[in-house]
């Protein structure tokens, strides 16, 4: 007996793993600046250069991004040596091939800095990449009999599909001033610049993934009378990317980070920022349809074999800012905050009662009441809106954080932006087969059977063992529908 088919193009994941690489690498102070005397602390972002499929592996390159802020010997105003620390992921998979798309997330977990000598420091850095490849793949299920005759009985069942409707990446070129409001300082020096890349709203229109975000600024710089301070920017982001065939009430989820990156300083108050921002994107749709589960004929016997795909159930739906607070310990409530570094690692499992949870490495510049520096690194963990278990599809970026110096601590504030959707995997289950047996099954069956229905037990049931149609019971039973058979004795009739 041939089938009716549905056929759905999706992508499913083929490869889903975490790499992490140490790097380091050592960088000699130039001879036009002073020796090292203090340092203040080391600022570094991850940039993406590259990502690609070859020979069954993916490929991440890119570069760290650092800055080692320091106080020269025997005063003075800070300084910076700028250094870049480039790296090389990979991930095999057998699965993968040139068809395959991916999203790759990087991010910086650790980042420290070594003095070796009065003119040379070693930058030690650990780099994790989110390594995701999906694989073009269709999705068939039955809805039915192709020119079924009166004997073939099929029942369908009405089902919601969710699945990854498209995937993909784009690079694109950014170019924009950067002007520091007059109530803050002027610059003197720009000695460092942090650039991280968010998105804080997504929509499909037509064939199109519409995001807006922005550029987090972090401004390390010099004055003459205040000395080092930083500066937090927003730089407004809007670009489009490829939705595919997706519906425009499918889910997308962008995540963005920089390349190439240039800040240059052009006076005082304004920066010249150059970069590219890699762009890449999920897109979970939904549908709702029919599938057939189950036939029968009241002709002869047959048998129905059974077909399963993959399908997802949303459990969470999450795109919003989550603010957070942590209290570090330290011993000198006196001290002023000269300067604040964090990086995000979000690869940290659970926190108790089954949450996600990050962690946020902190390292803190504080001043003395003599003028002397401290320097203090902690760990805070940061419990996440979102339920463990399941498939998360989406990232986490860091987005603001600022420090405070009390008589309880070091106080920890910020905003983390949140966007995830998390999906738990279901079989679809439909007839993937009919084969009907030639034989005539009148001779074994009686002209009529008196039954009632047991627990459990449908209609449905009933006339596939007795070969009768479900209309037939419930015109020779004179009832409207199945929930007016109750328990009472239902007169099944002899397959017509």
């Amino acid at each position: 007996m041939e089938l009716q088919y549905e056929e759905l193009n999706c992508y499913s994941r083929v490869l889903d793993t975490v790499v992490r690489r140490e790097e380091s690498r050592e960088s000699i102070v130039s001879d036009s600046m002073p020796d090292i005397g203090t340092v203040l602390t080391v600022t570094a972002s991850p940039m993406l250069q590259k990502t690609g499929i070859e020979n069954g592996s993916v490929i991440v390159e890119g570069s760290i991004c650092a800055a080692v802020l320091y106080e020269p010997e025997g005063g003075g105003g800070p300084c910076a040596i700028p250094l870049e620390i480039p790296f090389r992921c990979t991930a095999e998979c057998e699965a993968l091939t040139e068809e395959c798309r991916l999203n790759i997330l990087p991010h910086l977990s650790r980042a420290d800095v070594k003095v070796v000598n009065p003119r040379k420091v070693l930058v030690q850095a650990e780099l994790s990449a989110h390594v995701i490849a999906y694989a073009p793949r269709t999705m068939r299920y039955s809805t039915g009999v192709v020119d079924a005759d009166a004997s073939i009985q099929i029942k369908t069942e009405s089902v919601s599909f969710r699945y990854v409707s498209q995937v993909t990446e784009k690079v694109f070129p950014l170019e924009d001033d950067v002007t520091i409001g007059g109530s803050r300082p002027s610059i003197d020096a720009l000695l460092a610049c942090d650039v991280t890349p968010y998105c804080s709203e997504t929509k499909i229109v037509g064939t199109k993934i519409i995001f807006k975000g922005g550029l987090k600024l972090r401004i390390r710089a010099q004055n003459e009378e205040q000395g080092l301070f930083s500066e937090l920017c927003d730089v407004p982001v809007s670009q489009v990317l490829d939705a595919g065939d997706s519906s425009e009430s499918a889910v997308a989820l962008v995540s963005l980070f920089a390349s190439n990156c240039q800040v240059v300083l052009r006076d005082s108050r304004t920066l010249s920022l150059e970069l590219e921002l890699y762009a890449c994107a999920t897109v979970v749709d939904s549908r709702e349809g029919s599938v057939l589960n189950d036939a029968y004929s009241t002709r002869c016997a047959c048998r129905c074999e059974e077909g399963i795909e993959q399908n997802f159930q949303v459990t969470e739906q999450i795109f919003q800012p989550h603010p957070f607070r942590a209290l570090l310990q330290q011993e000198l409530p006196s001290a002023d905050v000269v300067d604040l570094c964090v990086l995000l690692d979000e690869d940290t499992g659970t926190a108790e009662g089954g949450s996600r949870c990050c962690s946020l490495k902190l390292s803190v510049c504080l001043r003395e009441q003599d003028g002397r520096l401290t320097h203090l690194t902690q760990t805070a963990e940061v419990e996440l809106p979102v339920a463990a278990g399941g498939i998360l599809f989406g990232s986490v970026t860091l987005l603001e954080c600022g420090c405070i110096s009390s008589a309880a601590g070091l106080e920890v504030r910020g905003n983390l932006m949140v966007q995830c959707i998390v999906l738990t995997e279901q079989e679809l289950r439909y007839v993937g087969a009919v084969t009907l047996e030639e034989t005539d099954p009148s001779a074994d069956r009686p002209s009529a059977v008196l039954r009632r229905l047991k627990k459990g037990e449908t209609l449905w049931d009933l006339g596939k063992e007795y070969y009768a149609t479900v209309a037939d019971i419930l015109a020779v039973n004179q009832i409207s529908d199945e929930s007016a058979a109750g328990e009472r004795f239902l007169l099944i009739p002899h397959g017509r």
